[in-house]
């Protein structure tokens, strides 16, 4: 019996070469790829931490602190609106307060503490949060400005002392 050689064809090394080449450069945007994503998720997560750590001052109104008075603005927004085919353009206009609570958040650290936080990505973000005027502020504002009555006087009478219940005795216990 005679035994048949088989040719085995392979790739040769010009093709190797070419493929792995080709696997380095996949593997380096691989890379680039990952470090764009990861300095995007580090800048989020500062700006989102920033955000919840300013954010309760600005809600709260607060507009003083240990190391001194926040600038507290009164802002005015115009906001155009455009109508097309029905008319002409209106403004509208609201009136906001803006609120800067960098100081606050910067209270108390070092120098270097504050140069560490703003070479952060996001960090040198001075955010400035906005609250809009609503009709509940604008009558809040008018009762900031009314005397409230002091006890005694017409408009509310003093409420009555109530007398004092008289202590009864405790009941007997069984078998007394």
């Amino acid at each position: 019996m005679k035994k048949s050689k088989k040719s085995l064809k392979g790739m040769t090394l010009v093709e190797m070469i070419i493929s792995i080449a080709i696997f380095a450069i996949m593997g380096g945007l691989l890379v680039l790829v990952g470090t764009h994503i990861d300095a995007t998720n580090r800048a989020t997560n500062v700006l989102k931490n920033k955000v919840s750590t300013e954010s309760p001052y600005a809600a709260n109104k607060q507009t003083a602190f240990d190391g001194g008075d926040l600038k507290d603005t009164r802002k005015d927004i115009t906001i155009d609106i455009t109508i097309d085919d029905y008319g002409d353009a209106a403004n509208a206009t609201l009136e906001a307060y803006k609120y800067n609570t960098k100081e606050i958040v910067e209270n108390g650290l070092s120098e270097a503490d504050k140069a560490a936080m703003q070479k952060k990505a996001n960090g040198g973000l001075n955010l400035q949060f906005v609250k809009l005027k609503t009709a509940d502020d604008e009558e809040d504002e008018e009762s900031e400005g009314e005397e409230t009555p002091e006890e005694g006087t017409p408009e509310t009478p003093e409420t009555p002392e109530t007398p004092e219940t008289p202590e009864t005795p405790p009941a007997p216990a069984e078998g007394e």
